[in-house]
C-alpha cells in the first residue's frame, strides 16, 4: 500500500488535500509489476482497476495512487467515515475523476493530481467556497517537483518562454522581494507553470478543451494567493501556492473557477 506524505488543511477556502507516494516502476509496457503496485491495484474496486488494465505498469501506479490520494482526501474532509465508503471513481472523456452517485453533488469540488513519484488530492467541501449543489463553480490542483539541482535559470528559459507572457516574464523580476537567484526563479516559474494547470483543471468542466498558457494570466501575491485573468470574460478565477513544510521539492497549487 502506498504511504501518505502529506495532509493539508487549507485556511483559505476549506479545502483539504492529501499527498501519497506512487510506487515505483520501470517506465513501459511489459515491464513486471512490483508487489507495492499489485498490493495498491488490489485495492480498486473492479470498475477502476478496468480502467486501467491496459495500461503500462508506470501509468496504473500514478492513476491507482492518484485514487487512493482523493479517497483519504475524502475521509479526511469528513465527507465519508472511511476508504471503502467512497466506492468506484470513474474517469470521463476529459481524464477527470467521477464521483459515484452518493457523492456527485462533490462532482466538481475534487482535483487529482500525480508525478512520478508522488500523487495528490483536493476535496472542498466549504459551502462558502464551493456550492457544490450548482454547476458555477470548479476546483483543480497541481503539483510538480522541483529538483534541489539539475535546473538553472538558463534551462528553465524554455518552459517560461512556453508558459508565461512577456508580460508575466517582466513581472517575475518586478514583484520580486529581491534579485532572483538560479533557484528561486526556478521555483518561481515552476509555481506560474502549476498555477495554470490546476486552472485548466478548474476551467475545463465549463468549456471542454485545451486552455493554452499564454491564453491565460496569473499574479502571486507575497503570501501565496493568485489572481487569474482568462480569455473568456464569464469566469473568475483565483489560486494560491501552497506550502508543504516536510516535501520542500514540492510545489502544491488550487485553483478556483466561478462562471457568471
Amino acid at each position: 500500500m502506498t504511504r501518505s506524505l502529506a495532509v493539508l488543511r487549507l485556511a483559505h477556502g476549506g479545502g483539504t488535500v492529501v499527498l501519497v507516494d506512487v510506487p515505483a516502476v520501470a517506465a513501459g509496457l511489459g515491464v513486471p509489476v512490483p508487489p507495492a503496485l499489485e498490493s495498491l491495484l488490489a485495492t480498486l474496486p473492479a470498475d477502476e482497476r478496468a480502467i486501467c488494465a491496459r495500461w503500462a505498469p508506470k501509468r496504473q501506479a500514478t492513476f491507482a495512487a492518484g485514487r487512493h490520494a482523493l479517497r483519504l482526501a475524502l475521509v479526511e474532509a469528513g465527507v465519508v467515515a472511511d476508504v471503502d465508503a467512497v466506492g468506484a471513481i470513474g474517469r470521463d472523456d476529459r481524464g477527470a475523476p467521477v464521483l459515484p452517485e452518493h457523492l456527485a453533488h462533490l462532482r466538481r469540488a475534487v482535483s487529482i493530481t500525480h508525478k512520478d513519484s508522488v500523487a495528490g488530492a483536493l476535496v472542498v467541501v466549504d459551502s462558502a467556497s464551493v456550492d457544490t449543489s450548482v454547476d458555477t463553480i470548479a476546483v483543480g490542483c497541481d503539483l510538480e517537483l522541483d529538483p534541489v539541482s539539475g535546473r538553472d535559470r538558463h534551462s528553465m528559459a524554455g518552459l517560461a518562454r512556453q508558459v508565461l507572457s512577456p508580460h508575466e516574464l517582466q513581472a517575475l523580476v518586478d514583484d520580486a522581494q529581491q534579485p532572483l537567484d538560479d533557484v528561486s526563479h526556478r521555483r518561481a516559474v515552476l509555481e506560474r507553470f502549476s498555477l495554470k494547470e490546476a486552472l485548466y483543471k478548474g476551467l475545463d468542466p465549463f468549456v471542454r478543451r485545451y486552455v493554452g498558457f499564454l491564453e491565460v494570466g496569473v499574479h502571486i501575491d507575497v503570501d501565496g494567493a493568485a489572481l487569474f485573468t482568462v480569455p473568456d470574460a464569464g469566469f473568475t478565477a483565483t489560486g494560491r501556492v501552497l506550502v508543504v513544510p516536510t516535501m520542500p521539492t514540492v510545489v502544491l497549487t488550487t485553483a478556483r473557477v466561478q462562471r457568471g
